[in-house]
C-alpha cells in the first residue's frame, strides 16, 4: 500500500451476500431450536459451517486493509518527524520549500486517519 493508494471500506457484492446467507442461516437455525425440529437443526448447522467462511474471509480482508493503513500512518508519522528534524537542523533551510513538503505529508497523513477511520467506523451490524 502506497500514498496514494485508493481504499474502499466496503466488501463486494459476492461477500455481501455470503453475510446476507450467513445471517439468514442463524434465523432459520433459531426457528428450528424454537419449534425443536433437529432435521432442519442439524442442516442449518451444516449451512451455517459453510457460510462462515465468507465472514472471516471478510474479516481477514479488512484486517489486512486496516494492517496497511496502519504501515501508511506510521510511515508519514515518520516522514513527518524527519521533516522537523530537518527544517531544524539547517538554519538556511528554504522555509517555502519546506513548508510544501510539510503541508504534503500533512495532507497524506490525514488522508491515511481518514481512511482508517472509515474503515473502523464499518461493523458487521451496518449490513443488517
Amino acid at each position: 500500500m502506497s500514498e496514494s493508494a485508493n481504499v474502499s471500506p466496503y466488501t463486494d457484492a459476492t461477500t455481501n451476500q455470503g453475510i446476507a446467507d450467513f445471517l439468514n442461516n442463524l434465523v432459520s437455525l433459531r426457528d428450528a431450536l424454537t419449534n425443536n425440529d433437529t432435521t432442519t437443526s442439524a442442516t442449518v448447522a451444516t449451512n451455517l459451517q459453510t457460510t462462515e467462511n465468507t465472514i472471516i474471509n471478510s474479516i481477514s480482508e479488512q484486517g489486512a486493509v486496516q494492517s496497511g493503513l496502519q504501515v501508511v500512518q506510521s510511515q508519514q508519522s515518520t516522514t513527518a518527524t524527519n521533516l522537523d528534524t530537518l527544517v531544524s537542523s539547517n538554519r538556511d533551510v528554504d522555509m517555502a520549500q519546506a513548508m510544501t513538503q510539510l503541508s504534503q505529508a500533512q495532507v497524506s497523513y490525514q488522508a491515511a486517519l481518514q481512511s482508517t477511520a472509515s474503515i473502523l467506523s464499518k461493523s458487521l451490524i451496518d449490513y443488517l
